[in-house]
């Protein structure tokens, strides 16, 4: 019953948003303006236009809440600082990350017609709970890593394949790590994004009971520059103590100087 309102619930505020809403994009949609940075949490080849800077955000469960700054000085290249806290929203105990997250990307190969963008990064952010006993987050941050995207149009309309490599500072056993996704645009209303985070470099088995992690996202562009997302983590439900789908929403606004 709950999940019936969930997804009665979304697609009200969907059909309501795209009913009136202008041509202008911003991520997400046929017409998109800007690349798509991250898939769901992990990065793409994405890069925002130099002189350009990003904004986003995102409210979790636990009553968790993220932000981040981005900034993109020169061409093909941002970089980013986020924080975020747990129990923000909730009468328990505020839980800080001990420091500010770094994000750096440079994209060093754009994408031909039968080539896909490259871009090296280091992302230091992690999502979710904060622990700071075990210094680490639900889901570790991708850390240094590698991303691959190329992009199509077809009948169906925009649609974009991504995948790369990953090593996560924070693991104390640490090991290489693998992600792929996808995105298609659904007409001019929104984007659909799936990931599968193999997860191969969690071996602490704290948060989770078995490996991989599958995740998806609905991307609504609102107007220009501003993007909302609805969020649904672990469809697998790997996550220990977890019976159900994780939601999250997030908010991106992107915008020149």
């Amino acid at each position: 019953m709950k999940k019936s309102i969930y997804i009665i619930l979304i697609l009200i505020i969907f059909f309501q948003i795209t009913k009136e809403k202008s041509i202008a994009q911003s991520s997400a949609g046929a017409n998109a303006e800007y690349e798509t940075l991250s898939i769901v949490d992990m990065p793409t080849a994405g890069i925002i236009p130099k002189s350009f800077y990003d904004i986003n955000a995102s409210v979790y469960s636990g009553g968790g809440f993220l932000a981040e700054l981005i900034f993109s000085p020169f061409n093909q290249f941002m970089v980013g600082l986020s924080y975020s806290v747990t129990n923000l929203i909730s009468n328990d105990e505020l839980v800080f990350q001990n420091y500010p997250g770094i994000q750096i990307k440079w994209r060093i190969v754009n994408e031909q017609l039968a080539f896909p963008a490259i871009a090296i990064g280091i992302n230091t952010q992690g999502y979710g709970d904060f622990n700071k006993d075990a210094k680490r987050y639900q889901i570790q941050s991708p850390g240094a890593y590698i991303a691959l995207s190329k992009s199509y149009d077809w009948a169906l309309g925009s649609s974009a394949l991504h995948g790369g490599l990953n090593f996560s500072f924070e693991p104390r056993h640490k090991a290489l790590n693998f992600y792929v996704g996808f995105e298609q645009s659904i007409h001019t209303y929104a984007s659909l994004n799936v990931e599968y985070n193999a997860t191969l470099d969690d071996k602490e088995d704290l948060y989770l009971s078995k490996k991989g992690l599958l995740n998806a996202s609905l991307r609504i562009p609102i107007t220009s520059g501003f993007t909302f997302e609805f969020q649904f983590k672990d469809l697998f439900i790997h996550f220990k103590d977890s019976d159900n789908i994780t939601r999250n929403i997030h908010f991106e606004f992107i915008k020149r100087i």
